[in-house]
């Protein structure tokens, strides 16, 4: 991606992440404040890690990851889309595993030209973060008295959707290949 069309997605989504967390304060929605301000914490830690360690990450994926961030706090928390829009939470589990496994998956240097191999790796780190991030919003939900999670079916869905994200960041891995960038050591 060219380095001013990335400048230019980072700080609209860093704009809109803070003009979420502000706005959402001024709202007195404190859980979802907070909710915004970590994210916007971690997307922020995330960039200075690797630009302190000069880590090079593949296909936009740091880009993918802000424009998620933007998605849930902006759209999502602010305007409301979790709950105007009823597909809105699973798009999300889609699009969000599809991108933090791309993330994690740049890595990751896998060797193995094998197909199969390479599509059991994917989609089973796919399904772990995605888990990973159901049993996240449980601990929410017990902890913070959320409501993430509004039942078993719910839950199941979002799995679901995680599985389709999985997929689709298989296939994306396919046809890009994830060459020539710099893994940590």
């Amino acid at each position: 991606m060219p380095k001013n069309i990335s400048n230019v997605i980072r700080f609209a989504c860093f704009f809109l992440i803070f003009y979420s967390l502000v706005g959402l304060f001024i709202l007195g929605e404190n859980t979802e404040t907070i909710g915004a301000f970590v994210v916007l914490t971690l997307n922020i830690l995330i960039f200075w890690i690797l630009k302190v360690k000069k880590i090079k990450v593949k296909f936009a994926s740091l880009e993918l990851i802000l424009i998620l961030s933007t998605f849930h706090c902006f759209l999502g928390k602010y305007i409301k889309f979790y709950e105007t829009i009823s597909w809105w939470d699973k798009f999300l589990h889609v699009y969000g595993t599809f991108c933090i496994t791309l993330f994690v998956l740049s890595f990751i240097d896998i060797k193995h030209t094998n197909k199969l191999f390479t599509f059991i790796f994917i989609y089973s780190l796919g399904c772990c973060l995605g888990t990973s991030f159901e049993i996240f919003e449980y601990f929410l939900d017990l902890t913070l008295k959320t409501k993430s999670q509004k039942g078993l079916d719910d839950t199941m869905l979002d799995i679901i959707a995680n599985n389709v994200g999985s997929l689709l960041a298989y296939f994306f891995y396919l046809y890009k290949n994830f060459s020539n960038t710099r893994r940590i050591s």
